[in-house]
């Protein structure tokens, strides 16, 4: 049987090293999604979810 997992993210449009630097000294965490065939979705999560 299939788990579902909510993640609550925004989406990014800054991409490179220095930006996910940043994200990740801010607490949170660049992030790619990939579904077969579809474009890959760019977000940023937050490092903890409280």
């Amino acid at each position: 049987m299939a788990t579902k997992i909510t993640l609550e993210g925004e989406l990014r449009t800054e991409f490179g090293k220095g930006v996910a630097r940043r994200l990740r000294v801010a607490k949170l965490i660049p992030a790619s999604l990939y579904a077969g065939g579809a474009e890959p979705v760019h977000v940023t999560l937050p490092m903890r979810e409280t």
